[in-house]
């Protein structure tokens, strides 16, 4: 996959995962955002480039803010 498929996909797996944590659904044990997250940083350390993904310690979800942001702004995970 080039890269640009890659971050696409985990654009889509974030989405996905927000819609289902907002809906109440369980998440599944494997974590999609962030294999793509672990796939795209291996794409860029493989070519030499820098600035790897951040992965947060905690679940990536916990950290996306949804909704309005303060003062009614946007979204902060938008």
């Amino acid at each position: 996959m080039d890269i640009n498929q890659l971050l696409y996909h985990h654009q889509m797996a974030l989405m996905a995962a927000g819609q289902a944590q907002r809906d109440g659904n369980t998440l599944p044990n494997f974590d999609l955002p962030r294999h793509y997250a672990k796939r795209i940083d291996e794409y860029r350390e493989v070519r030499g480039l820098s600035g790897a993904l951040v992965l947060p310690a905690e679940p990536l979800l916990m950290n996306l803010a949804f909704g309005p942001g303060p003062a009614g702004g946007v979204a902060h995970g938008a």
